[in-house]
């Protein structure tokens, strides 16, 4: 029986988590909450490919069906009458399974659950890369308001902020925003390592169908959830500028999320089940130009593998986003770790972006 597990509930996660788990001396076990389409064809091939002593779905609905009320009061009793039975939630989840590592980056409520079962029954609390998010707050996993209180009061001081221990694709950056307070490892650079690259991409469902040989790549987003009225129309000017520019050369990557029809004059990726970072690992990420208004996957290659694309951040122009993240301070960390500092390219206005395309293309 393995005494370390895995709570994942993004593909991001799983890589991460086969990355880290590759170095273990025993297999760990993993558990996989159903937030992403996706999740039961990623259990079939972790197991086929006997990665973990135990991969398991949990059925998060059986424990949180007030999330489906629209109802305040409703879901804030369901959430807070949860704590009140956390061991019985995490036995049935994890059966008499005894811990002594959990890694988790999820804000899922039942990660949450599992890590206070066995943080009281004296287990270690890691947590793993999530992306952009990890770099941004290092308090993001730490209880606040009420179910800080809830969380001392049942669980003690430690439940609290639950663990100061990280493992992180890019420590440096982690260090250079927060300091040393924390305890911080590395992930292991999976595209540089043949084996590995080989697996993560099985377990992502990658094809080389699914490789990408434009030069230049559009990270698109929900303008509607990034941006205010006068930005969702900026942005959606500033795609079209891209489109009739580059045309053929060029690719959009729409979000996963993104259920908008819309006709481009140009190529649209049609693999988007797959992570981007597989997709850099497998594309020749560094000879491409990545332009976003800011996705998190722009900052993908340096972050997890040292690979140097061109980028060009719309965000300047669009302006502020409606969920304000302190990317300045990342950008300004990138450029400092890139060989080629004019491979980041922040234009503050259309007429100049037109001149940066002119110029790469």
């Amino acid at each position: 029986m393995s005494n370390k597990c895995f709570v994942c509930a993004t593909p991001y996660q799983i890589n991460a988590a086969i990355a880290i788990a590759g170095g273990f001396a025993d297999k760990a076990d993993m558990y996989i909450l159903p937030d992403f389409s996706q999740y039961e064809a990623y259990a079939e091939r972790i197991q086929e490919l006997g990665l973990f002593s135990k991969v398991s779905l949990v059925d998060s609905m059986k424990f949180e069906s007030y999330r489906r009320s629209k109802n305040k009061l409703v879901y804030g009793f369901g959430f807070f009458f949860n704590y009140l039975r956390v061991n019985r939630i995490a036995k049935d989840i994890v059966g008499d399974a005894d811990y002594k590592e959990i890694y988790i980056s999820t804000h899922h409520n039942i990660g949450k659950f599992i890590c206070l079962y066995f943080l009281k029954r004296g287990a270690e609390v890691i947590y793993y890369d999530d992306g952009e998010g990890s770099y941004d707050n290092p308090r993001v996993y730490e209880a606040f308001g009420i179910e800080k209180i809830v969380r001392r009061i049942l669980y003690g001081k430690q439940a609290v902020g639950l663990s100061k221990k990280r493992i992180l694709y890019c420590p440096e950056l982690f260090k250079e925003r927060f300091g040393d307070s924390y305890t911080v490892y590395a992930i292991p650079n999976w595209a540089n390592d043949t084996n590995l690259l080989k697996t993560v991409s099985h377990v992502c469902g990658y094809t080389d169908l699914a490789r990408i040989d434009h030069r230049f790549v559009l990270l698109d987003t929900i303008p509607s959830e990034d941006f205010d009225q006068r930005g969702q129309e900026v942005y959606e000017e500033l795609v079209k500028t891209c489109v009739n520019t580059l045309s053929n050369d060029l690719m959009i990557k729409k979000h996963p999320r993104d259920h908008r029809k819309q006709e481009y004059q140009c190529d649209v990726y049609r693999y988007s089940e797959i992570p981007f970072e597989v997709i850099c690992a497998n594309s020749d990420i560094e000879n491409k130009v990545l332009i976003s208004s800011g996705s998190t996957a722009v900052f993908t290659p340096k972050l997890l593998f040292d690979l140097e694309p061109t980028i060009i951040l719309l965000n300047r122009i669009v302006g502020e986003t409606v969920v304000r993240v302190d990317r300045d301070s990342i950008v300004s960390f990138l450029k400092n770790k890139y060989q080629d500092k004019a491979k980041i390219i922040v234009p503050e206005s259309i007429d100049e972006l037109l001149d940066v395309i002119s110029n790469l293309n």
